[in-house]
C-alpha cells in the first residue's frame, strides 16, 4: 500500500530479508521475512508512515508484546518485541502461513469442531492468565503449515483485574460488529463470557457460511436477541446447533458458564459412542439449497444394471451418530465407520460396493420378511461355502472366507472362482474383476482394527493434542466409505492407506504429546495455576493412563488447591506487616505439601523481610535510647539488631559508640 515506506518491497530491512507480502490493512503491511540474526522465518508487520511516528501506535505494539508474552500456549501466535529499523516501526511475529479460518466456511462439522476445540483451548489458557481476546473473527485465527491453530491479533484484548473480575483494561481499537458480544457493544467491562459469545459467532459463521445477523448489522437487535436460527450448509448434530445457540445467548448468564464446559460439549459431538435416537435428526440445509458435498452424506449411485426398488426412490433423510463404536458382541463382518455410516457386507451389491446405511433412517415398509429370508439364505450359503472351502484347502481367516463366499454368491460366481480370482461362465453383473472384490473383502477385514485404533486415539484425546491429523484421518475414512459405496476399488484402497498412515503418525506423536502436556502441567504448577495444570495432567492421563508423572501431577494439583488459600492469606498478612501470622500460614502450607517450592521460597523471602524490618526497628530504638542517655537500653537494642543482621553497619557503629561511652563512664572517679 502506498502509505507504507517505499522500502517495504522484497529486499532487506535491518536484520530481516523481505520475501513476500502476506497481507495489508489500515495500519500497515505484513511480510514474510527471514530473520538473519535468529535464522528463522517470521511474519513482519510494518506500520504505515503515519502510524510509525505515532507514540500511541508504538505503545500499542509494546502492549501487545507484553500481553502475549505471558501467554505461551501453542495455539496463540507469539509476538516478539517491536523494533525501529531504518525509519520503520516493525513488529516481528511467529509465522503462520497455512491460511486462516475462512477456508473452513461451509465444510463438514467433523472438520470444523476439532478446530473450534483448539481455539477454545487457547482462549481458556488466555482466561487463566486474565486475558480476554474480544476480537474473534475468522481472519484472526490462522493456521501453521501443519494445520494447527494460531490465535492472533490481541490488539483490543482486555486484561482482567485481579480484584474485580468484571473490570478490565482494554486495548484501543474498533470492535468487529458481527463477533462482538452484546455487553461489548454496550461498552461494558470485558468478561470471559465475551469470548464464549465470540467463539459461538465463529462456529455459526463456519457452519452457516456467514456470521449471525449478517449482512444487516443491528446493534439493538443483537443486544435483545434471539439470535437467528442456524441453518448449516451441511448436516450437523442438533446438539452442536443447540450449543452454538446457547453460546450466542443475549444474556451472559444464559451462555455456558465456562470454556471448559464448551470444550466438553464440543468433544461430545465428536466422541459419541451410542446411536442417536431415531427421533433425533440432523440439522440440515433447506431443500431448495444445493448442499455442499460431505463425506458424511454419501448415497451410492444406483447400479445401471440393477433396477431401483420403488421404496428407495426417495432419498432418505440422513441421520448419524458421531464416532459410533461396534459393541463388544459385534462381528468383524460389520464396520461402523467413524464418519457415521454403517457399512455391512450383507448389503453388498455389484457395481455399488458396500451400501451405506445411516443410523436413524426411517423404517421401510414390508422389508422385514425379505430381510429374514435373506439372513437365512445367507447363513446357509456361508456354512456351505465354509465346508466347501475347507475341503479345497482354503487357508485364511473366517472373515476372509465369509467375505469371499458372500461376494461370490452376490456376484453369481462360484466360491472357488472368487478364491482364484477367475470368472465363472455366468458373467457377473458387475464389470469389476473378482480379484478386486476379493481385495475389497480383505479391506473389509481390516476395518475392525482401524476402528479399534481410531477409538483408542479418540479416547486418548487425539482430537485435542493433534486435531489436524485426527480430523484428516476421520475424513479419509469417510472418503473410503464413499469410494467403496460407488465401487471404486482403487480409490477405496488409496483413501484407506492414507487413513492408516495418519493413524500411524498419530500413534507416533502420542509420546511427544504426552511430554508436552506433562511439561505444561508442571509449568502451571510452578506459577500457581492449578486450573491449567489440572487440564494438562488430565489430558496426559488420557494419553497414557499409566503415566506416573501425570498421576503425581494430579496429586500436586489437589495439594495446590489446598495450599493456595493459605499462601494468599500469608501475602495479605505480610502486606499489613503481620509477619508472624504470615509465617504461620506458610508453615501450614508446607506441612500440607512439603515439596511446594513456592512456599519454601515465600518463607525464605518472609524471613528476609522480617529480619530487615527487625533490624531497622532495633537500630531506631537503640538510637533513640542513646539520644536519651539510656546507654544500657541502647546497648541491648543494638545487640538485638545484630541478631537480625550481624554485619549491619549502623548497629555495629551504634554499639561501638555505646560501649565506648560506657567505658568512659566507668573510668570516671
Amino acid at each position: 500500500m502506498s502509505q507504507v515506506h517505499a522500502a517495504t518491497h522484497p529486499g532487506t530491512l535491518g536484520q530481516y530479508v523481505l520475501s513476500e507480502r502476506l497481507g495489508c490493512g489500515g495500519q500497515g503491511e505484513v511480510w514474510r521475512a527471514y530473520d538473519r540474526a535468529q535464522g528463522v522465518e517470521v511474519a513482519l508487520k510494518i506500520l504505515t508512515a503515519e502510524r510509525a511516528v505515532s507514540a500511541s501506535a508504538w505503545a500499542a505494539l509494546e502492549r501487545v508484546h507484553a500481553l502475549v508474552g505471558v501467554l505461551q500456549h501453542p495455539g496463540i501466535l507469539q509476538v516478539l518485541p517491536p523494533q525501529r529499523l531504518e525509519g520503520h516501526v516493525v513488529l516481528p511475529m511467529e509465522l503462520a502461513d497455512g491460511g486462516d479460518l475462512t477456508e473452513l466456511r461451509g465444510r463438514g462439522y467433523l472438520r470444523i469442531v476439532p478446530v473450534l476445540l483448539q481455539i477454545a483451548a487457547a482462549l481458556q489458557d488466555a482466561h487463566e492468565h486474565g486475558v480476554v481476546h474480544r476480537d474473534l473473527k475468522p481472519t484472526n485465527v490462522l493456521f501453521d503449515r501443519r494445520g494447527r491453530v494460531k490465535l492472533a491479533d490481541f490488539g483490543i484484548a482486555a486484561v482482567l483485574s485481579e480484584r474485580h473480575a468484571g473490570s478490565a483494561r482494554s486495548g484501543a481499537g474498533e470492535v468487529s460488529p458481527f463477533s462482538a458480544s452484546p455487553e461489548q457493544l454496550r461498552g461494558e467491562p470485558a468478561r470471559p463470557a465475551d469470548d464464549i459469545y465470540g467463539l459461538g459467532t465463529l462456529a455459526y459463521d463456519l457452519l452457516a457460511g456467514h456470521p449471525p445477523y449478517f449482512p444487516h448489522f443491528d446493534a439493538a437487535r443483537i443486544q435483545s436477541g434471539p439470535v437467528p436460527q442456524l441453518v448449516p450448509l451441511q448436516p450437523a448434530p442438533s446438539r452442536l446447533i443447540d450449543l452454538i445457540l446457547r453460546m450466542l445467548a443475549p444474556r451472559a448468564a444464559d451462555r455456558p458458564p465456562s470454556l471448559q464446559q464448551v470444550i466438553e460439549e464440543l468433544e461430545a459431538t465428536l466422541n459419541v459412542t451410542s446411536v442417536l435416537d431415531p427421533e433425533e435428526d440432523l440439522a440440515r440445509p433447506p431443500a431448495e439449497r444445493a448442499p455442499v458435498e460431505s463425506p458424511l452424506d454419501v448415497e451410492p449411485e444406483p447400479s445401471l444394471a440393477a433396477k431401483p426398488e420403488p421404496s428407495l426412490a426417495a432419498k432418505p433423510e440422513p441421520s448419524f451418530a458421531a464416532e459410533p463404536r461396534p459393541p463388544p458382541s459385534a462381528k468383524p463382518d460389520a464396520f461402523s465407520a467413524d464418519d457415521g455410516l454403517s457399512l455391512t457386507i450383507d448389503e453388498f451389491r455389484p457395481g455399488r460396493g458396500l451400501r451405506a446405511s445411516r443410523h436413524g433412517d426411517p423404517p421401510r415398509p414390508h422389508r422385514l420378511p425379505y430381510l429374514l429370508v435373506g439372513l437365512v439364505c445367507g447363513a446357509v450359503l456361508a456354512v456351505g461355502a465354509l465346508q466347501g472351502l475347507a475341503r479345497q484347502g482354503w487357508r485364511g481367516s473366517p472373515l476372509h472366507v465369509l467375505s469371499a463366499a458372500i461376494l461370490g454368491a452376490r456376484l453369481g460366481q462360484p466360491v472357488d472362482s472368487v478364491r482364484q480370482g477367475q470368472s465363472a461362465p455366468a458373467a457377473p453383473r458387475s464389470a469389476a474383476p473378482a480379484a478386486d472384490w476379493a481385495a475389497l473383502g480383505r479391506l473389509v477385514a481390516q476395518r475392525a482394527g482401524f476402528n479399534q485404533r481410531f477409538s483408542a486415539l479418540a479416547a486418548r484425546g487425539a482430537s485435542i493434542w493433534d486435531a489436524a491429523d485426527f480430523a484428516a484421518a476421520r475424513a479419509q475414512a469417510a472418503d473410503t466409505s464413499r469410494a467403496e459405496a460407488v465401487g471404486d476399488i482403487a480409490a477405496t484402497r488409496r483413501h484407506w492407506q492414507r487413513a492408516e498412515r495418519l493413524l500411524s503418525r498419530l500413534e507416533r506423536e502420542a509420546p511427544r504429546a504426552l511430554a508436552t502436556q506433562l511439561a505444561a502441567g508442571e509449568r502451571a504448577l510452578a506459577v500457581g495455576h492449578p486450573g491449567a495444570a489440572a487440564r494438562a495432567f488430565a489430558l496426559a492421563r488420557r494419553i497414557e493412563p499409566a503415566s506416573r508423572r501425570a498421576a503425581a501431577g494430579e496429586r500436586q494439583v489437589r495439594l495446590l488447591a489446598a495450599v493456595l488459600p493459605l499462601m494468599s492469606a500469608a501475602r495479605r498478612a505480610e502486606h499489613v506487616h503481620a509477619y508472624a501470622r504470615a509465617a504461620g500460614d506458610i508453615r501450614e502450607a508446607l506441612a500440607r505439601d512439603p515439596g511446594y517450592a513456592a512456599a519454601r521460597a515465600a518463607l525464605a523471602h518472609l524471613n528476609t523481610v522480617f529480619a530487615r524490618a527487625g533490624y531497622v526497628r532495633a537500630v531506631r530504638a537503640g538510637a533513640a535510647a542513646y539520644a536519651r542517655g539510656r546507654l544500657f537500653q541502647a546497648q541491648a537494642d543494638f545487640q538485638q539488631a545484630l541478631v537480625f543482621r550481624p554485619d549491619g553497619i549502623a548497629a555495629n557503629r551504634g554499639l561501638a559508640e555505646v560501649d565506648a561511652e560506657l567505658r568512659d563512664r566507668a573510668a570516671l572517679p
